[in-house]
């Protein structure tokens, strides 16, 4: 990772006043895995109902991940940030607010989320 990448990566987290809302901590266990491949497992940080960051590094920034939470559909996410400790992504869709609030308080055990080498495309 490049001077450059960590240097945005420390920018996108100091930006946390600009987010629209506070996210809750949860430091629950998770599967990850990237398309194709088998799971592995790591840590949900935190999570709101715009966002969430895991405890995997690496990912390119403006890649695609899915955060697949019990008795739901895979969420769409795109990664705003990664360094060498975690990755920070925002959901394309808002999280509905109830599936926000059972994902809290079941501890979302059984998530997963998936990268893929998806981009994408410009509209």
């Amino acid at each position: 990772v490049g001077d450059d990448q960590m240097a945005t990566a420390r920018a996108a987290r100091r930006t946390s006043e600009a987010r629209r809302s506070k996210r809750v901590a949860t430091d629950v266990a998770v599967g990850f895995r990237e398309q194709g491949q088998h799971g592995t497992p790591t840590r949900l940080l935190d999570i709101s109902r715009y966002g969430f960051r895991v405890e995997v590094h690496g990912l390119a920034p403006d890649s695609i991940v899915w955060l697949r939470l019990p008795e739901a559909d895979p969420a769409m996410a795109r990664v705003v940030w990664s360094d060498h400790k975690a990755t920070g992504c925002v959901f394309t869709e808002t999280l509905d607010v109830e599936l926000f609030r059972r994902t809290l308080r079941t501890g979302c055990v059984e998530a997963t989320i998936i990268a893929g080498p998806w981009k994408p495309q410009a509209a």
